[in-house]
């Protein structure tokens, strides 16, 4: 053990100080002045060194910061979905009664023709005069209008939105 700590010792005493924060050449002689210098360069490495660990401190207190708040945002989010699953699972228990069905309703809607089905329907029937007329000119003719009219049915899902078929899967007549 001894001779280890001896060995210690003589590596140290080889270091060169580097007092004044140049280069070291020989053997080092200092005259006041130099003192002087040295003592402020100390100065500053001594600032440098307090700085960092001042900022290295920040950084540690700016991260337990973080993580306070973190561990916040997570405890209120497991308290919301704890809240959600609680509601959930009292829904889930307590089921609502069951609505009476009531037929469903379908959209017709009535379009030009273009391919389908033919409904003929006459606006005014033809009626047949009493009295014979005395002149053409003067008697009402009562002519009879027919119009094609198409029905076709719209089909929608449970939310209203209105189903297209292909073309293929409708009826062709």
């Amino acid at each position: 053990m001894e001779l280890l700590a001896l060995k210690k010792d003589k590596r140290k005493k080889g270091w060169r100080l580097n007092l004044c924060g140049e280069e070291s050449t020989g053997v080092k002689i200092y005259s006041p002045s130099k003192v002087v210098k040295a003592r402020e360069y100390m100065a500053e490495k001594d600032a440098k060194k307090e700085a960092e660990n001042k900022a290295k401190e920040a950084r540690k207190v700016q991260q337990a910061a973080n993580g306070l708040i973190r561990k916040q945002k997570k405890a209120k989010k497991e308290a919301r979905q704890a809240i959600a699953q609680l509601a959930k699972e009292l829904h889930t228990s307590n089921p609502a009664p069951p609505k009476t069905l009531a037929k469903k309703k379908t959209l017709v809607v009535y379009s030009a023709k273009k391919a389908g089905t033919k409904v003929l329907k006459a606006k005014e029937p033809i009626t047949a005069s009493k009295e014979p007329s005395r002149t053409p000119a003067k008697s009402p003719k009562k002519a009879v209008v027919i119009e094609e009219v198409e029905e076709v049915v719209i089909h929608q899902n449970s939310r209203g939105r209105v189903i297209k078929l292909p073309e293929r899967f409708k009826n062709k007549k």
